[in-house]
């Protein structure tokens, strides 16, 4: 026979769960698009470490856990930046009049779109890579095993 603060227990617990499960069903999606591009640019940048440290012995070609670690709490920030943006769609407009989780979610998208663009485009001989060059920035600086100094130029 169950007591009756484990029947409480279980109650407290399955109306938290539901509540959660109500509040991050709708944002999975977005949550799944964001963490699979962040993913991407990782695994972008990655290969351009790896092209780079090809061609000089300024460039280290592995993945760091420091990379890493920056790439988890990016994703800790855009989940947030996510939920946020949800709040703010069901709290302060009609349900459904203004879509701020898809705003939300497609700048998120843009911004890593942009960084996956500039992984490929850095080191790269292709005609393509050469024309995104004037408009997009060169990321190979960041790869170098002793940053260069702004300084010092």
């Amino acid at each position: 026979m169950e007591t009756h603060s484990v029947i409480l227990f279980r109650t407290v617990a399955a109306t938290f769960t539901g509540v959660l499960y109500a509040f991050f069903v709708p944002v999975a999606p977005a949550f799944i698009l964001c963490t699979a591009l962040v993913a991407i640019d990782v695994l972008t940048a990655w290969l351009l470490a790896r092209r780079l440290a090809r061609t000089s012995a300024l460039y280290d070609g592995r993945l760091s856990s420091h990379a890493l670690g920056r790439a988890v709490a990016t994703l800790c920030r855009i989940y947030i930046f996510l939920l946020v943006a949800y709040g703010i769609e069901s709290v302060v407009f009609e349900p459904g009049s203004v879509p701020v989780l898809r705003f939300a979610a497609g700048a998120v998208c843009f911004w890593q779109l942009i960084s996956i663009l500039e992984n490929e485009a850095t080191a790269s001989d292709a005609v393509w890579a050469s024309t995104l060059r004037r408009f997009l920035i060169d990321k190979a600086s960041r790869h170098m095993k002793f940053p260069l100094d702004e300084d010092r130029h």
